[in-house]
């Protein structure tokens, strides 16, 4: 008997592209986390209920992962299933600059471990909390944000 289909549960989000915001459906594997299925699946995102930013509106798209730079749900976060990290944590604020803009959040990564090491030997997406777009006048819980698409990061100075 065939596993195939898997059985997969329905994450709607905004993804930022590198042609402007898509909206639409993400099919993740039922037991699976969103954030372990983003950065390990294939190379393209499988998305329904699309909206691209023409106003176009597929049944179907299939998004390249590499370039997407941020996902932000709209779902509650017990329904992306994030692993919870093991191992002491420090958030750190940091300053994402973006193809088109920056994103301001905290970023928890291992104690003593400096945000540049951290980015050094990090590859895909990533979780940022309570993060302000560029104009400031929007402030998104959590943010996956892809460090093979940022182009800089700087930590604000501390007085």
């Amino acid at each position: 008997m065939s596993n195939y289909p898997i059985e997969q549960r329905a994450i709607q989000a905004r993804l930022l592209t590198q042609a402007g915001w898509i909206t639409g459906t993400l099919h993740v594997p039922h037991l699976s986390s969103v954030l372990n299925f983003i950065n390990n699946g294939g190379p393209f995102l499988k998305l329904t209920e699309v909206a691209l930013p023409d106003g176009t509106r597929p049944e179907f798209f299939a998004l390249r992962r590499a370039s997407v730079s941020l996902i932000v749900p709209a779902v509650e976060e017990s329904e992306l299933r994030l692993n919870k990290p093991a191992g002491e944590h420090e958030r750190h604020q940091l300053c994402c600059l973006m193809e088109g803009g920056s994103l301001d959040g905290s970023l928890s990564v291992l104690k003593n471990v400096r945000v540049s090491d951290y980015l050094l030997h990090h590859s895909g997406f990533c979780v940022m909390r309570e993060c302000k777009t560029h104009d400031g006048n929007q402030i998104v819980p959590l943010v996956l944000v892809n460090t093979d698409n940022v182009v800089g990061v700087t930590e604000p100075a501390t007085h």
